[in-house]
């Protein structure tokens, strides 16, 4: 590159004019250079491997990783398209994007300033949308839904408010090619009266509906929507107003392929006698009900479901064992229908609910939920009662007792409260083939005067016992220790013994376990016994023996 001559020998004016040339002569040299920089980096790129793939290839890649985002969580934040990532790489990725319409096609939560763009991007490919209908401007909802004919979800959440509004909206066109549908109404006034979604909703007209998902406050079973599905799921709000049986039974007869049905807080009103036959669910892998236990009794008693079928209750006012007595014989369980399946029992004791689950898997683990996500529980029930209805824990063991035959290896106990001796008997007695016991609770001494007995001895096959959250009491490690040595005299050694913060507990307790114990596990969780109290490791645990200010004032 030559410049111009240096400034030597030159006038100023003369001087300021080759200054300006050869600013521009530098200037047009490094635009020149910027292009050819540009043009090398194209050239690079597209030696590449993945540029050599052939466009239709190409735009199957963008098309996942826009699918690999995933639908959002309900949220009042718009987002910018997913697939203006790959737009902005090279022009050839543009020109593959752009010709591309089903990767414009996921209005996902989609700031209501592109959704203009990415309609007419999409062109007639079919949409998946989400949105909320009541934060959405009014003239992008309107243009969304105008789309309903290409539809193929949509997942819309609303203020009750505006549910007229879009319940309009959505009565407007049919849904030919819609297969997953999601209403769900959040926050509002409880009793502020709504229409329920009736047969005008997409025009009766969605002949391609596999997917239902309501959250709201009033339901009209005669829908439409309520016909041909796979799944199912319809939650109540606030007050919901009352469906008799038969409608839901009606419903449901229209959809014989169902493969998943949820229930939850609905009113549902089951005296009716007019309702003979069975509806047959031959599909059914799942069924969640969230209903009273008169009202679960009186739909298990309309249902004919497969023998696998997973099932997944939340109970209310439950009174007595008559109960469960009257569910299980809804359901036509038979003796010993579960039986031979199930290997674990995970029981969770509060002071007004339980939860039971019973498990195809070996592992012991305290219930997580209620409607719990494991394939390996197939009957899970949670059930609450009222502060003046008693309830006894021996419960848990009558409801074992009709669904399984004794069968049981595991058994995980949680608890907030004391669990008696009598609970403890009752599980030997039912479960006499149990060979691990899991217990977390704070108090273990029923447990041990359980344990302890040489007459009549107690679990006989337990192999494993796995504490966590324990409280020994002073003498608690030592008499633990003896139970271990009198039962592996009498035939019933423990293998392993897993204990996980357990308060009271000293290295040297362990020791003494590890000589007749092969097998143990403890996470050295301990409470130094210089920073508390003499009383901290006694059988009172109040705060008034806790306190060392409480001895000082005695002094």
């Amino acid at each position: 590159m030559t410049l111009p001559a240096p400034l030597d020998n030159v006038t100023p004016r003369s001087a300021s004019t080759l200054v300006e040339q050869s600013v521009v002569y530098i200037d047009n040299a490094l635009a020149a250079l910027a292009e050819s920089m540009r043009a090398l980096r194209s050239r690079r790129n597209s030696l590449a491997r993945i540029s050599c793939l052939p466009p239709e290839i190409l735009a199957t890649v963008f098309k996942h990783i826009v699918e690999g985002e995933g639908p959002n969580n309900y949220t009042d934040n718009y987002r910018r398209p997913p697939c203006l990532k790959v737009t902005h790489v090279c022009g050839h990725w543009r020109r593959v994007a752009l010709e591309c319409p089903s990767l414009w096609a996921y209005i996902d939560w989609i700031s209501p300033c592109w959704i203009a763009v990415m309609l007419e991007r999409s062109k007639k490919a079919v949409l998946v949308v989400s949105c909320n209908a009541s934060t959405l401007p009014q003239d992008s909802l309107e243009r969304v839904l105008s789309q309903l004919p290409r539809i193929k979800v949509l997942r819309l959440h609303l203020y009750l408010s505006n549910i007229d509004r879009v319940l309009d909206h959505l009565s407007s066109q049919p849904a030919p090619l819609l297969q997953n549908f999601k209403f769900s109404v959040i926050g509002g006034d409880s009793h502020l009266a709504s229409r329920p979604m009736s047969d005008t909703i997409f025009q009766g007209q969605a002949p391609q509906l596999r997917g239902v998902e309501l959250t709201i406050r009033s339901v009209s079973w005669t829908s439409c929507i309520f016909s041909g599905l796979r799944s199912l799921y319809v939650q109540g709000i606030g007050f919901p107003t009352s469906s008799t049986l038969s409608e839901l039974l009606s419903a449901l007869t229209r959809m014989p392929d169902l493969e998943r049905l949820t229930l939850e807080r609905l009113s549902i009103i089951s005296g009716e006698n007019n309702v003979v036959d069975r509806v047959p669910l031959a599909r059914l892998k799942s069924i969640v009900l969230s209903v009273t236990i008169h009202t679960s009794v009186a739909l298990f008693a309309r249902l004919a479901l497969p023998d696998d079928t997973k099932i997944a209750l939340n109970l209310a006012k439950v009174e007595d064992h008559q109960n469960f007595s009257d569910l299980f014989s809804a359901m036509d369980t038979g003796s010993g229908k579960f039986g031979p399946v199930f290997r674990s029992l995970r029981v969770c004791l509060l002071s007004l609910s339980s939860v039971i689950q019973f498990s195809t898997s070996m592992e012991a683990k305290r219930p997580s939920s209620w409607n719990a996500s494991d394939d390996d529980i197939r009957l899970s029930i949670q059930f609450a009662w009222n502060a003046s209805t008693t309830i006894d824990s021996l419960i848990i063991f009558d409801i074992c007792r009709m669904v399984t035959q004794g069968k049981i290896r595991n058994l995980s106990v949680s608890s907030s409260m004391i669990i008696s001796e009598p609970f403890w008997r009752a599980g030997s007695t039912t479960l006499p083939e149990l060979e691990e016991i899991q217990m977390s609770s704070f108090y273990i001494g029923d447990l041990l005067l359980t344990l302890q007995s040489q007459r009549d001895m107690a679990y006989r096959s337990l192999h494993v016992l796995d504490l966590s959250d324990i409280d020994f009491p002073e003498h608690g490690p030592p008499e633990l220790h003896r139970i271990i040595i009198i039962r592996k005299k009498l035939g019933a050694s423990l293998h392993r013994l897993r204990l996980a913060s357990c308060r009271g507990l000293m290295a040297d307790d362990v020791e003494l376990f590890e000589e007749e114990v092969e097998d143990v596990d403890w996470d050295s969780y301990e409470e130094a016994l210089e920073s508390e109290s003499e009383g901290s490791y006694g059988g009172c645990r109040c705060c008034e023996c806790r306190d060392p200010s409480s001895d000082a004032s005695e002094d």
